[in-house]
C-alpha cells in the first residue's frame, strides 16, 4: 500500500495539485477567462482518479470509467437535483457552471492513466498523508460556493412572455444557453426557480474580482404584468471580500435587470 501512496508525492501528481489550487485560489479571480475556466477541470481530472486509485488500487479501470461518467453528469443540468438537495443542509453550499465544453477536459484521462502505470516517476521527500489531506481539501474547495440570500422582487409592466423573451435576448444569457443547448431550460418559466449563469467583471476596488456567479431567480406574471424574484446568488470568494453580497447584487441589477427595463 505504501508504494501506491508514493504516487501522491510524484512530480506529475504534485504538479496537477499545484495547478488546481493555484487556479482556484488565484488565477480565476485575477485573470478569469476561458483558459482558467478549463484549467481546473484538466488538473482535477488528471489527479482525481490517481487519488482514488491509491485508496482502491484493485479498481483502477473502474475508477477511470466512473470518473468520466460522473464528470459528464456533474457538468450537465441533471445534477441540479443533487445540488439542490445538498444545499438544503445548513452550512453547505455547492455549485457548478453547466458548460458542455468542459467535457473537453476528459481528454486528459488517458494521460492520467498512462502516468499512473508509468515507472520511475520523480519523487519528492514529502509524507504522502500530507499530500492526501491537501488533495482532499482541493477537491472539496473546487465546488464550494458562498451563497447570499436576497428574496428581492423586481416588477415589470409587460406580459410574462415579453419579459422572458427580453431575458433570453441578453447577449451573455443567450450565448451561454445556445452554446450549451440549454434553451429549453430557460424557457421553462413558471413558479420553479432556475439559475442564470451571469458573466461580469465586478470588483470592490481592490484586487478582489468576481468573474461570474450563479443567480437563482423565479420569473412570474400574467398577460399584463410580470416579475423577477432574485432568491440568491452563489459565488466563489476565497479572499472574503467585504460587502461581496452588495457588490454582486449591484452587478446582477446592472447586467440583468437594467437590460430588461
Amino acid at each position: 500500500m505504501k508504494s501506491k501512496q508514493n504516487i501522491l508525492t510524484s512530480l506529475g501528481f504534485l504538479t496537477g495539485l499545484f495547478l488546481l489550487l493555484l487556479n482556484d485560489f488565484y488565477l480565476k479571480s485575477h485573470f478569469g477567462n476561458w483558459w482558467t475556466g478549463k484549467l481546473s477541470d484538466f488538473a482535477g481530472l488528471f489527479i482525481f482518479p490517481i487519488f482514488l486509485t491509491v485508496l482502491f488500487p484493485k479498481y483502477k479501470k473502474q475508477i477511470y470509467c466512473c470518473t468520466a461518467l460522473l464528470f459528464m453528469f456533474w457538468k450537465s443540468p441533471f445534477s441540479q437535483i443533487f445540488i439542490d438537495t445538498f444545499d438544503a443542509i445548513p452550512g453547505f453550499t455547492i455549485s457548478r457552471t453547466v458548460d458542455i465544453s468542459d467535457n473537453i477536459a476528459l481528454l486528459i484521462l488517458p494521460f492520467s492513466y498512462l502516468y499512473l502505470e508509468a515507472r520511475n516517476k520523480t519523487q519528492f521527500a514529502i509524507q504522502p498523508i500530507v499530500i492526501f489531506m491537501v488533495a482532499s481539501f482541493a477537491f472539496c474547495a473546487t465546488s464550494y460556493f458562498v451563497k447570499a440570500n436576497y428574496e428581492k422582487n423586481y416588477q415589470f409592466d409587460v406580459p410574462i412572455d415579453t419579459l422572458t423573451n427580453k431575458l433570453y435576448r441578453i447577449p451573455t444569457i443567450r450565448n451561454f444557453y445556445e452554446n450549451n443547448k440549454l434553451k429549453t431550460n430557460i424557457d421553462s418559466i413558471g413558479t420553479e426557480p432556475y439559475e442564470l449563469y451571469v458573466h461580469d467583471t465586478v470588483s470592490n476596488g481592490t484586487n478582489s474580482t468576481f468573474r461570474y456567479f450563479n443567480a437563482k431567480i423565479i420569473v412570474s406574471g400574467d398577460s399584463v404584468r410580470s416579475a423577477i424574484t432574485l432568491q440568491n446568488i452563489k459565488y466563489t470568494d476565497y479572499e472574503n471580500t467585504p460587502n461581496a453580497s452588495q457588490i454582486l447584487l449591484e452587478s446582477f441589477e446592472k447586467t440583468i435587470i437594467d437590460k430588461l427595463k
